[in-house]
């Protein structure tokens, strides 16, 4: 399930969080947090890098980026909010690549 959306402030973020909460009371659910702001991760208490700072820095990839918080497990893709990211073709390319990794993994 996405949640998609061009405008800001109607509701994204709420909607998916209370989302992942009430899917992951029936069973494994990963919330993956795209927005460059990441509020969603760090409203949950996600204060690790994202997998875009794995992904340059050379980090083992999902080390710090995928946490278990509560019953969710949160992919937080971009680290701070207050740095604009602006990242290349072959970039999102590479994290498309590592994120339909970890989908294939299973999911509820």
């Amino acid at each position: 399930m996405r949640v998609l959306g061009v405008k800001g402030g109607v509701g994204k973020t709420t909607i998916s969080l209370y989302l992942s909460k009430q899917l992951s009371l029936n069973g494994k659910c990963l919330l993956i947090d795209l927005d460059n702001l990441s509020y969603g991760s760090l409203f949950l208490g996600h204060d690790k890098i994202g997998l875009y700072d794995e992904m340059r820095n050379g980090n083992k990839f999902f080390t710090n980026s995928l946490q278990k918080i509560n019953e969710t497990y949160v992919l937080k893709v971009f680290s701070d909010p207050f740095i604009r990211t602006k990242i290349s073709k072959n970039e999102k390319f590479l994290l498309s690549e590592r994120i339909n990794e970890l989908l294939n993994k299973g999911w509820d």
